[in-house]
């Protein structure tokens, strides 16, 4: 547990089969549609480069500088880029728009994305690197889907 309390949503993926925490002992189970999965595959990809700004680059033509913010009491790097979802094998020309801040490490922090025609935003905070993590899906009586 951080600091920072417990999310507001608990998501765990292995492959395409996704799991989302709905309650205490509540799980929902999904199974990531093509384009969906090419937006996990853009975050997943940003995420774990070596140099997240080039990969950003690779996938946005219109990648923007925002300055220098503040984020877990690290300072980061803050860019905008929109995404076309064809350059990780979705849809030519579905495209959406992408938030990403980047530390001292070069390693990505907080990344946030307007999912295909909608107005929400999904924000992913990335911390505690270099801790081992062992992810179990939950127990099947835990699961509706």
């Amino acid at each position: 547990m951080s600091e920072y309390g417990k999310p507001l949503v608990e998501r765990m993926q292995f492959g395409r089969v996704v799991y989302t925490q709905m309650g205490p002992d509540t799980w929902s189970k999904t199974d990531e549609e093509a384009g969906s999965y090419a937006v996990v595959l853009v975050r997943d990809k940003l995420v774990s480069s070596p140099q997240p700004l080039r990969y950003l680059r690779s996938v946005a033509e219109d990648v923007t500088d925002h300055g220098v913010e503040t984020i877990r009491g690290k300072k980061t790097a803050h860019y905008s880029g929109t995404i076309d979802l064809a350059a990780e094998g979705g849809t030519k020309g579905r495209m959406f728009p992408v938030n990403v801040w980047i530390d001292d490490s070069n390693r990505v922090v907080r990344y946030e994305y307007h999912p295909l025609g909608s107005e929400e935003i999904f924000r992913f905070e990335f911390f505690d690197y270099g801790m081992p993590v062992n992810l179990t899906p939950p127990p099947p009586e835990n699961v509706d889907g």
